[in-house]
């Protein structure tokens, strides 16, 4: 029987660097992340606030220039304010399984049996978690400010560029302080449904912080 004539082959296939290994973490995390149906679907609902600032901004520069108060500046403020909420359903729903399911599934044990370090393994996983954030307020922002860009016939290239590099390091700040702080909420806990709702509960009491002090403070939150 084949069962009993079992032996040991070498692996012939490739190999990658040690140095390799947060890049096949976060591609293999990524891939996991974009399997799931949900995660395509809050991707593409998270780029519709882009569809209907852009319509405000086409109101505002073509249809009836100078008859509406919309600040060019308003228009990224209500852009982050809207992707906050999917950010947030997305980081509850996918980014609290990072760690746990590792954790419940005893497969660190499995990581860490190959030339892989601790620091290798979270920069993996934190790395993924900020493509992820970052799909959801880098890329729309660009696009909005795209469409500003097209459609402000007084807006210089100059000042596209400005509002880019500043899109991209807000973008990428958030994302590596909500990207953080989702994995270490993801390593405390083996179920991934408690680690989602202590998230979510996190982000209700962080959001109601936020509205409070901007209302102390007579200014927009």
């Amino acid at each position: 029987m084949s069962i009993y004539s079992r032996r040991y082959e070498r692996y012939e296939g490739p190999l990658e660097p040690e140095s390799h290994g947060p890049l096949v973490i976060c591609e293999t995390e990524l891939k996991r992340l974009y399997r799931e149906k949900w995660v395509r679907r809050l991707f593409l609902l998270s780029w519709s606030p882009v569809l209907v600032l852009a319509m405000r901004l086409y109101v505002s520069n073509v249809l009836r220039p100078g008859d509406d108060d919309f600040q060019p500046d308003d228009v990224f403020l209500s852009l982050f304010k809207a992707e906050a909420w999917f950010v947030g359903i997305m980081m509850a729903a996918f980014g609290s399984s990072m760690i746990a399911r590792d954790v419940q599934n005893r497969a660190l044990t499995l990581y860490f049996t190959r030339p892989l370090t601790s620091d290798q393994y979270l920069l993996g996983k934190l790395s993924a978690a900020v493509i992820t954030v970052m799909g959801v307020t880098f890329v729309p922002g660009i696009l909005l400010a795209l469409a500003q860009l097209l459609m402000n016939e007084t807006s210089a290239f100059t000042h596209f560029l400005d509002v880019t590099w500043r899109i991209a390091a807000a973008s990428f700040l958030v994302s590596t302080m909500i990207a953080s702080l989702i994995l270490l909420l993801s390593s405390l806990g083996k179920s991934s449904r408690y680690v989602g709702i202590g998230w979510l509960a996190i982000f209700f009491f962080l959001h109601i912080a936020r509205e409070d002090y901007a209302a102390t403070k007579g200014c927009v939150a």
